[in-house]
């Protein structure tokens, strides 16, 4: 009961800051003991299903914490009251203009709100007109100014005859005249001046008002838009007693940035979290809204406690994206032109990264659908073609058997004992050594279905095991479109270029072969990493792996896999081609890396953060009550996903003990990893073309760890930085 005993611990404390806490601290507070009792409704859910512990001592504590919740609501409404009371009364002795009366009037109106937005049309008309009369009057009276300026400028003779003549006039009328018409231009420049000022301050005041009406506007028309929407038009049926717990486990998780990933798994594998509605409202409207509003906060001042709008807005591709996205005309339509009031605003502000925003919000807006490319070329063809073309060493079973053959053939006309030697042979049959080397060994090449992976695999006279790992060599697609499908989708692998660049049984690949030697005696051989071709002689189906132990060459491949696996330190834990496509990712990333560190290579790494088991603990307890609502099967699914979860992920050429080389050739990265590798078993990685490559590898660093994956900014440095401490304790550790 050390849980119990912490949070006990953790509500005194909070118990005894109340009567100090100011009045934005409460709320904090509040937020506090709601976490707590969440907390324990989950201890008591754990020990009640024990059945072998006495639940009063928590029972106590729960109902303790609802009293300190219900004692902290009490003060939070009380001083609400006093503040509104305040409010009122500095309202009292303030004096309110006519137009900002007017505004209220126009709100308190008992009407509908398409009535509103016509009565305030009308207004910013009367306005607008008011303030064109109070422009051109002062227009006007600047031009009198400037006349009277002009016609005081006559010369110093001619004003002292003047006054000359005015003192030695002998009528007194004409110079009583005379007088008053000299004090009366003195005072109406005085009143001229005073006059333009009054109409510069009244039209400043004007526009005020004016960009205050054109904001209710908006308002009042975006919520007219939202209330219009019918869903009925795409025939959207959702049951909203259903749905509404979808958007609710949403929401939950919206509440912290580092969640990302874990929304991103369930909305890819559950089409009702993107459709999710409340009160027939969809949840992509919530992040539309979460997204303007902390991004103005953001521009405003980045002090300003505020959301991370970056979190949002990567939520919102992920929605777009998404082919399962159903929303009605007016829904797009609704959204469109948020993404529009939002590029107006920007357009006004000049933000100093207004532009790059607004680059951003053309693209959400414009954003389709995942399934927007059509690879019309038929790249099996291709890949076949060069390989037939090309020199590398062939693996494919008719041409092994040939070499076999000739041999054979070679030996018993002339005699195995004369001519020992295979470059001997290899000389007189114009053909490499390596080909009688291989053709010792003839081998089915299989593929797992719908994995990255073909294998071939056999035995040599001298009872050594030789198991061969094929990848598809994707770098004869440089400047092609499949590559630029491979760009815009990275770091990921693109299902169409998946789907594509499958192997298929008759085919022929290029392909990287990993070959890894097993001597008799266990022991295994440094891999060899080279260029080849092979025919894939049959796809291996889920079904047929599962069932290994029927087929021999499949029990024999599954048996020294395993034995592989003990090897290197891998776990499988059962049969089926998703944990060998994990197990090889595993072998060949301490092939790979060896063999990058050995030649001194750069590679493209991926490192990983996970959460904590505590930080997934609490992430459940979160969520756990929606849970229960929904099917069993889409909770499990959920409670499965929870499992290694990522909090980030970091991509760079520095490998940490976590850090994964990207093997997968029909992914951008993975494709960059293996244009190095090429150039060093061609022996070029001193050329221009290699520091060309290692250009790309750095724009591409700098642009992956600028998107998705660190969404969590203010700990995405922390993260990194505790990272590389533990990898360099872990080194010296070994050292010592």
């Amino acid at each position: 009961m050390e849980k119990l005993e912490k949070i006990e611990q953790q509500l005194k404390e909070i118990e005894n800051s109340l009567g100090q806490a100011k009045n934005e601290e409460l709320k904090g507070l509040e937020i506090q003991v709601d976490k707590k009792i969440k907390e324990l409704i989950g201890l008591k859910n754990y020990y009640q299903k024990q059945q072998n512990m006495d639940l009063m001592p928590l029972r106590q504590r729960l109902k303790d914490a609802k009293k300190l919740k219900s004692t902290i609501e009490k003060q939070l409404e009380d001083k609400k009251e006093w503040s509104k009371k305040e409010n009122s009364k500095i309202n009292k002795e303030k004096y309110v203009r006519p137009e900002e009366q007017k505004i209220k009037e126009i709100l308190a109106l008992e009407i509908s709100r398409e009535e509103k937005v016509r009565v305030l049309e009308k207004e910013i008309v009367n306005v607008d007109v008011h303030i064109s009369k109070l422009q051109e009057e002062k227009n006007n009276l600047m031009q009198n100014k400037g006349n009277k300026k002009e016609s005081s400028t006559k010369n110093k003779k001619d004003r002292l005859e003047q006054k000359k003549q005015q003192i030695k006039g002998k009528e007194q009328g004409t110079k009583k005249e005379k007088k008053i018409q000299i004090s009366h231009g003195s005072k109406n420049e005085q009143a001229l001046n005073q006059r333009i000022k009054e109409i510069k301050t009244e039209i400043q005041y004007l526009k005020n008002v004016l960009q205050i009406y054109k904001t209710l506007l908006a308002q009042l028309k975006n919520k007219t838009k939202k209330s219009q929407i019918n869903p009925s038009e795409k025939e959207i049926q959702t049951n909203e007693e259903e749905n509404k717990y979808y958007y609710l486990i949403l929401m939950d998780l919206l509440q912290d940035d580092k969640n990302y990933f874990f929304i991103k798994r369930i909305v890819e594998s559950n089409e009702k979290f993107i459709n999710a509605r409340l009160d027939n409202q969809p949840i992509i409207f919530e992040l539309l809204d979460r997204y303007i509003k902390n991004l103005k906060l953001e521009l405003r001042n980045q002090k300003l406690v505020h959301e991370n709008p970056k979190f949002f807005y990567e939520l919102l591709k992920l929605f777009k994206k998404s082919p399962d996205l159903e929303l009605t005309k007016d829904e797009e339509e609704y959204f469109k032109s948020r993404i529009k009031e939002l590029t107006d605003y920007l357009k006004d502000k000049g933000y100093s990264t207004g532009d790059k925003i607004k680059t951003e919000l053309a693209s959400l807006e414009e954003e389709k659908p995942i399934l927007k490319y059509i690879l019309t070329k038929n790249y099996q063809e291709i890949m076949s073609t060069y390989a037939k073309n090309s020199k590398r060493a062939n693996l494919t079973r008719e041409y092994l058997e040939k070499v076999a053959l000739e041999v054979e053939q070679f030996i018993e006309n002339f005699g195995e004992q004369t001519y020992p030697l295979n470059w001997f042979i290899a000389k007189q049959l114009n053909i490499k050594v390596s080909d009688i080397q291989n053709s010792e060994i003839i081998m089915d090449t299989i593929a797992l279905e719908n994995t990255k992976y073909a294998f071939s695999f056999g035995f040599n006279k001298n009872y050594d095991t030789y198991l061969r790992v094929h990848v598809v060599d994707t770098s004869i697609l440089n400047g092609d479109f499949a590559l630029k499908e491979m760009k815009e989708q990275s770091p990921y692998t693109s299902k169409m270029l998946s789907k594509k660049l499958k192997f298929k049984k008759g085919n022929t690949y290029p392909v990287i072969t990993y070959q890894v030697k097993i001597l008799e005696n266990g022991q295994v051989e440094n891999p060899k990493i080279f260029e080849s071709k092979i025919k894939i002689d049959q796809v291996i189906t889920n079904d047929q792996l599962i069932d290994y132990r029927e087929d021999s060459y499949l029990k024999n491949f599954y048996k020294y896999t395993k034995f592989l696996a003990r090897f290197y330190e891998i776990n499988i834990n059962k049969v089926d081609k998703e944990e060998l496509e994990k197990a090889y990712d595993k072998i060949l990333n301490f092939i790979l890396k060896h063999y990058f560190n050995k030649n001194n290579l750069n590679a493209f790494y991926k490192t990983e953060i996970e959460f904590t088991s505590e930080e997934i603990y609490k992430l459940h307890y979160s969520i756990c009550t929606y849970l229960s609502k929904l099917p069993k099967k889409e909770s499990d699914t959920i409670n499965r996903q929870l499992k290694n979860l990522k909090a980030s992920c970091y991509f760079g050429s520095e490998a940490l003990e976590e850090s994964e080389i990207i093997i997968d050739t029909r992914s951008y990265l993975g494709y960059l990893n293996l244009a190095i590798l090429k150039n060093s078993l061609h022996g070029l990685c001193n050329g221009t073309r290699y520091q060309e490559e290692l250009k790309v590898f750095k724009e591409c660093e700098q642009t992956l760890n600028q998107g998705e994956f660190f969404l969590d900014y203010r700990n995405q440095e922390r993260l990194i930085r505790l990272a590389k401490i533990t990898e360099i304790n872990r080194k010296k550790a070994e050292q010592d």
